[in-house]
């Protein structure tokens, strides 16, 4: 890694533990902390939209296929879908901080340094 990045967000570190009055030691534990907290965060919407699709399917698909398109077949399975799509990628896309939360953690002070 260039040092010129790592000193950077060594500073940023610094920076934020003064703006909050404590010392830098205790602002990366609370990043390391807030990663877990949004990966369960994120884990609990993905399994409800999951969930939900489930039971939105089990509703509309039948009515889908008795009924020759009917429309809240059509619409309910297609926002099932969609729902249940939205569910595995965002399920998927939180176990990452979860497993290891310091990179996570790393990686949104290498994010805010480099300003994306």
């Amino acid at each position: 890694m260039d040092d010129k990045i790592v000193n950077k967000a060594f500073e940023y570190v610094d920076a934020v533990a003064q703006k909050l009055g404590v010392a830098a030691d205790y602002v990366y534990p609370l990043l390391v902390k807030q990663q877990i907290v949004s990966g369960v965060t994120g884990l609990v919407i993905g399994l409800i939209l999951m969930i939900a699709s489930y039971f939105l399917l089990k509703k509309s698909i039948p009515l889908l296929i008795d009924d020759n398109l009917d429309f809240f077949g059509f619409v309910g399975s297609a926002v099932g879908i969609a729902a249940a799509v939205i569910g595995v990628i965002i399920f998927f896309d939180n176990i990452g901080p979860l497993i290891n939360p310091e990179y996570y953690a790393i990686k949104e002070i290498m994010s805010f340094v480099s300003g994306k």
